[in-house]
């Protein structure tokens, strides 16, 4: 798999928040249940990507959050029911995938790249999927998965 480090300033999502442990299970609804709500939503966009942001991973339970929504203006306020995450500046092993391989991306990461390179993750920042303009859907359309990193201790 490609692995790119890229730098990316804050950014300020908009969208539907759950919490669980079993992605396949429950992001593939809360997407639906998001893309209900876009009408309230579509003028806030500043642009057409998706993002699928994860926080608060509980090692213990494997639970964590994750964030179905679109990036927009920094204090924006966002509808009933809905919330906003702002994502900080960040460096990123970034690598492309599908949807059906985001499992494969992640382990890539964690077990085959990580332990070859001098960076180390960066425990407790948001990860996120970036589904960019051009995305094609869920079986062939490529998305791009950001792991914040950071230079390791030497």
């Amino acid at each position: 798999m490609d692995v790119e480090i890229k730098t990316k300033s804050g950014f300020t999502v908009l969208g539907m928040v759950e919490r669980g442990k079993e992605g396949p299970k429950f992001i593939p609804p809360l997407w639906e249940k998001f893309h209900t709500r876009f009408d309230e939503v579509k003028e806030f966009s500043k642009n057409r990507l998706g993002f699928g942001v994860m926080a608060n991973y509980d090692e213990a339970t494997e639970e964590f959050d994750y964030l179905a929504g679109i990036q927009v203006d920094p204090g924006t306020r966002a509808p009933e029911g809905l919330t906003t995450w702002d994502v900080p500046d960040q460096t990123y092993a970034v690598i492309p995938c599908t949807v059906p391989t985001i499992m494969e991306a992640y382990k890539f990461y964690r077990k085959e790249w990580l332990p070859n390179v001098d960076f180390e993750p960066c425990e407790g920042e948001p990860e996120f999927e970036l589904y960019p303009e051009e995305y094609e859907g869920i079986e062939t359309g490529t998305l791009f998965m950001y792991f914040p990193i950071r230079k390791a201790d030497t």
